[in-house]
């Protein structure tokens, strides 16, 4: 869902006792599903959003994140095709600045924008990101920042809320934000989603036990893709699997779970070039949007198996910011009416 930082958010504090009397939203999911994404459109939609100091520091990130991206596509690339990086001779360039850039000094940032676009225009690369190659290390939704290349390294750039949404960065810990909605106090949780974050997922689900509602998000795009942990694990098989330990044996068990299916247009621009069939064999619909999507909502849904439970499906774009304030909107009714229904509001 965006350019892809190295880097990572870490919150270590865990909410307190005190918070339990809360509505808890909790955004669970496997890692690049758009959990971080959603929290951001929280402050966009429910809170004051992002503030000029906020909006600075993302400035060298989303630099660094594009210098790196392009780094690893050449790397890529150069791997069938060793000659590629004598042929682009801006490659030496973007490849030096790559292991010096750690360092926070100046950089010509005319230089590094030239050397991008030229790279950028280039046929190869060009031709790698419309086959959508899955490449461990490369975030294929770089396209944005791309095309925005010369608002972005222009002097007086300030990232926009769009640019912020687009960016990705890594979610180490759990973070949480406190609005009220409906009379209600709520409290959303960004818990990192690759495997060694998911131990925290217990202590939240301890401390809030029954007046929680899960948002389990899932990457649409993930269908052809592999975890970062493991490059032999399909991303979107490990979210089923996580998602039915969720829904039926884990410690949610109990909580109310509404999926958000979520980067709609990256799907639906993947199944231009890449069919679920190649990936999950038993599917024997066409590579339409409307079969795949049906497919995918079942093989969810299909998993739950406590007496009584309602999942809950949305399908959605997570950088829409007006799609995903009506979502919200839809979320907190729907989370407020479940715990009246069972008296624990």
């Amino acid at each position: 869902m965006g350019c892809c930082s190295s880097s990572a958010t870490k919150t270590d504090d865990l909410p307190s006792n005190d918070a339990s009397h809360q509505i808890a939203l909790i955004l669970l999911g496997t890692g690049c599903s758009g959990k971080s994404t959603f929290f951001k459109q929280l402050k966009i939609t429910h809170k004051s959003g992002f503030g000029g100091a906020e909006r600075i520091q993302y400035i060298l990130m989303i630099r660094r994140a594009m210098v790196h991206t392009m780094c690893d596509i050449i790397k890529a690339l150069s791997t069938a095709e060793p000659s590629i990086e004598d042929r682009l001779s801006d490659s030496a360039f973007v490849f030096d600045l790559c292991k010096e850039w750690p360092n926070t000094q100046e950089h010509d940032y005319v230089k590094v924008q030239e050397s991008l676009k030229k790279l950028w225009v280039d046929e190869h690369i060009q031709e790698f990101f419309i086959k959508q190659e899955n490449v461990h290390g490369v975030d294929m939704s770089f396209q944005y920042f791309f095309t925005n290349l010369t608002r972005i390294f222009d002097p007086d750039y300030l990232p926009s809320d769009q640019d912020i949404l687009q960016f990705y960065i890594r979610t180490v810990g759990v973070k949480n934000e406190i609005f009220q909605s409906r009379g209600f106090d709520f409290c959303m949780f960004d818990v990192g989603g690759t495997r060694g974050e998911r131990k925290k997922w217990r202590y939240l689900a301890n401390l809030f036990k029954q007046n929680a509602t899960v948002l389990f998000c899932v990457s649409l795009a993930d269908y052809d893709l592999f975890l970062f942990e493991n490059a032999e694990t399909n991303r979107m098989q490990e979210s089923i699997d996580l998602f039915d330990g969720i829904c039926n044996r884990y410690f949610f068990a109990d909580a109310s779970v509404i999926i958000f299916f979520n980067k709609i247009d990256l799907l639906q621009r993947k199944l231009t070039t890449s069919p679920l069939s190649a990936c999950f064999p038993d599917y024997k619909g066409d590579n339409s949007y409307e079969d795949v999507t049906r497919y995918i909502k079942n093989k969810y849904e299909s998993l739950n198996s406590v007496p009584g439970k309602v999942v809950y499906s949305h399908f959605t774009c997570g950088v829409n910011t007006e799609s995903t304030r009506n979502l919200f909107n839809d979320v907190f009714n729907m989370a407020a009416d479940n715990l009246k229904e069972c008296d624990l509001l």
